[in-house]
């Protein structure tokens, strides 16, 4: 809110009030309001000096300024508030993709294909939610003609947003890491069971109509679906090793931006330092102020106790 200051307009009126008083006569106290006027004919009333005009316009010019200041860290503060309300959505999604992740886990012989193309779609999601928040945060960069003071406040902002979604990228990246790692494991548990020394050649066999004999249907179903399994397996894995890629892209940009800010962030610490210092020496100050005021005060009752014993002495 942009307000500017009144108080030289009002010393102004109050000195050439004060001078108009004095110039004013006096009447007593029997005078009547007509013959006060027509006395006072030969005085020249002074009239309030106003202040001149150039001062309303730059007081004009003040607050448009203010007013330009104010719309713009008003669309700056608009803008973070819409990339914290991205980073909520973010560790909403985030949640949610655990929930489906920690299902998808689950032994069980369902199609599950579905659920694969949700949680792919959910990662997909999420990680254009990451770049996304990544160029919005960019995108509040300082401005050319931008003060020192709002430059200081518009990198904090960026930074206290960036810190931020790091965190939540990290967040993001252990979830994905930790269901690739389980799916790898669900794998080799299966190659453990089927045997790790089958051939190429032998699976071949497995599925040829001539070497089919002793299977039932159902088994053969099993066998022929197995390989598609395996086949949108190893899709699926490949899809969140890429997405971890991106988020460790997304992640090292953020990090460069943080960094970027720990020299204006090391400077406020130096300077909160020597504020503190300069604090606990002007306590020492102050306190030598303070007993040399006590000395001097016992000085001076000192000095007055002896006059008050040396008076009687000499009346006497």
């Amino acid at each position: 809110m942009a307000t500017r200051s009144r108080t030289l307009l009002f010393l102004q009126y109050r000195n050439s009030y004060a001078r108009a008083q004095s110039s004013a006569p006096h009447f007593s106290a029997g005078a009547s309001e007509t013959e006060g006027l027509i006395e006072s004919s030969d005085h020249v009333i002074e009239m309030s000096v106003l202040p001149p005009q150039w001062t309303d316009i730059v007081e004009e010019i003040d607050e448009a300024l203010d007013a330009i200041k104010d719309k713009s860290n008003v669309k700056k503060k608009k803008k973070a508030r819409a990339i914290n309300s991205l980073i909520l959505k973010s560790i909403t999604i985030v949640t949610r993709l655990k929930g489906m992740h920690r299902k998808h886990l689950l032994p069980g012989f369902d199609d599950r294909s579905s659920d694969e193309a949700a949680i792919e779609a959910l990662t997909t999601e999420i990680t254009n939610e990451f770049y996304r928040i990544k160029r919005d945060i960019q995108r509040i960069g300082v401005g050319k003609n931008a003060s020192n003071q709002e430059s200081v406040i518009t990198r904090n902002i960026q930074t206290s947003l960036a810190t931020k979604v790091q965190e939540v990228s990290s967040s993001f990246r252990k979830i994905q890491s930790s269901y690739l790692q389980k799916m790898q494991g669900q794998e080799n548990k299966k190659v453990n069971i089927l045997g790790s020394n089958l051939s190429n050649e032998a699976a071949e066999l497995l599925l040829d109509e001539d070497a089919q004999i002793g299977f039932t249907e159902s088994q053969l179903a099993v066998l022929e679906s197995s390989e598609h399994n395996i086949d949108q397996r190893e899709k699926e894995i490949n899809q969140i090793a890429k997405s971890i890629h991106q988020l460790a892209e997304i992640f090292r940009d953020l990090q460069t931006l943080v960094l970027d800010q720990g020299t204006v962030l090391d400077r406020i610490d130096y300077n909160i330092e020597q504020t503190n210092i300069q604090v606990k020496e002007a306590v020492v100050q102050l306190d030598k102020v303070y007993y040399s005021h006590i000395l001097f005060a016992y000085y001076l009752i000192s000095i007055r106790e002896l006059n008050i014993k040396v008076k009687p002495e000499s009346v006497s």
